[in-house]
Parts: C-alpha cells; structure tokens; sequence
C-alpha cells in the first residue's frame, strides 16, 4: 500500500477552492498536493481550508496523526503556514459543497483581525511550527513546512499591491479598517528580530524558504514560485496567478508549487 501525504494549509491548498473575485470559474484544475502526491507516489490526505489560520493547520494535522494508529503509513506531512492574524477558527463560508460568498470588506472583519498585539501573534505562529516539528520527530514522520503566504502583512516591504490597497489604502473593499494603528516600519523591524529568534530553534533545512522574508534571505514560498496580482498595474501580474484580482495559483501556478516542493524534498 502507498505511503499517505498528509498536507493542511489554507486556500492555497484547499481542494474546494473558489475564486471569489471570479465565483463563475472554473478552477477544478489540479493543485498542488494532488500533483506533490503523484510525483512522490503517495497517496494524498489533503486538510487544507479556505481562510484558515495556522492554530486550525497545525490542529487539523496533529489530530490526522493521533488518530493513525499506524503512523508509519505517513511517508510525508506538509504544512503550507497562513498568516498570523488570521482569527484561530474558520468562517463558515460553505454549506456543504455550496459556497456562499461574501465582499471582501466583510471577510476582513470576520476572519482577520488586523489590530492588537503584532508581536503575540508571530510567536504563536513560530512556536506552533516547532511544535509541528516535535511531533513528527516524536513518531519519526518526515515533514516539510513552509510559509505559503506571508506570516504577517509587510506594510513596507515587498507587499503586494493587491493587499497594500486592501489593507492600508482605504480602499472600497475594507472601508475605513485601513489605517495600520502603530509604528509600521519601527514593528517590521521588531517582527525580523523576532523571526531570528527561531532561527536556531525551527530546523531550518525543512523549512522551505525560512526564514520567510526577503529581508533575512528566506521567501514567502507561493510570492517567489507563483508571483501575485496587481489590480494597480494588471499588465504587470504574474501568469502564474489566477488573475489581477486574484492571486491565488493558477493551473500553472500549482504545477510550478508541486515542482518546487518535490525539489526541495529529494535534495534534503
């Protein structure tokens, strides 16, 4: 019998998937684990959700563990890590397999929560990958992590048009939630140190892309595989995302994360 993938992410991973800045598309193509699980000849258990933050990745993935009495049928667990002001549980936005789409302005407010203690919320992210590492240690599981989409919204560096419009420039889609309440560039700064804190804690040769900002020398996985959109400069968006108003992976963006990840996993 085939070894099990076990993967968990948010919608970058979710198999029901849809696009909610395109509800009518067709976006059945297959994503990344289906093609990770083909390359590695496994036979795949995917819990990635929509809007999920990295308390319910981390969850999902340690209870799929625990209740495998045999754990040695896990030949490999992915955990593709969201961000960290994600709230720690998912809007229910689908009723069975029917989905049920809201405006942006109101995802924001149900599912994020873009003020309070910056700080906690990145270590509570970085102690939840090690924690992902004690486990699969513990049961002798290999494991991979990375950071799927940004950890935290890097208002100065490198974010992306798409989400510097939504967050921070009082645009339509969020209304008056925009204005960030702190000192963003002296923050960035404190978040980097924070990041290096881990630096010798997380295991970083399974950590593909640690460690996680551009700024340190690590990569938010999907920005460096895939690119992102620019409803400032659509021309410009990447062919590897969805379109200028989405930039979740596109069929082609999904082949290029499933190669990048099967790199990573043969050369450890």
């Amino acid at each position: 019998m085939k070894k099990i993938l076990l993967v968990s992410g948010d919608s970058f991973t979710d198999r029901n998937f849809r696009s909610a800045a395109h509800p009518e598309m067709d976006v059945s193509w297959p994503m990344w684990p289906e093609l990770l699980a083909e390359k590695l000849d496994m036979r795949l258990i995917n819990l990635g959700r929509s809007g999920q933050g990295n308390e319910y990745i981390y969850s999902s993935l340690q209870d799929a563990i625990e209740k495998m009495e045999d754990k040695s049928q896990i030949g490999m667990v992915v955990a593709a890590w969201s961000q960290s002001f994600r709230k720690d549980y998912q809007h229910n936005h689908s009723k069975g397999h029917e989905y049920v789409y809201y405006d942006y302005g109101q995802w924001m407010a149900e599912r994020v929560n873009p003020h309070g203690d910056i700080f906690s919320w990145i270590r509570k992210s970085l102690r939840t990958y090690k924690n992902l590492e004690y486990m699969c240690e513990r049961y002798n599981i290999p494991y991979v992590q990375t950071q799927m989409i940004p950890l935290y919204i890097d208002w100065l560096r490198g974010l992306p048009p798409t989400d510097q419009a939504i967050m921070f420039e009082g645009k339509d889609m969020i209304g008056d939630k925009s204005e960030y309440p702190g000192d963003a560039e002296k923050d960035a700064e404190t978040i980097l140190k924070i990041i290096m804190e881990y630096d010798d804690i997380i295991t970083t040769t399974n950590f593909l892309g640690w460690p996680i900002s551009r700024e340190l020398g690590g990569y938010v996985f999907s920005f460096k595989e895939v690119g992102f959109a620019d409803i400032n400069h659509p021309e410009d968006h990447s062919p590897y995302v969805i379109s200028e108003y989405d930039g979740h992976p596109n069929e082609e963006g999904h082949k290029r994360l499933a190669a990048a990840f099967h790199k990573f996993i043969k050369e450890k």
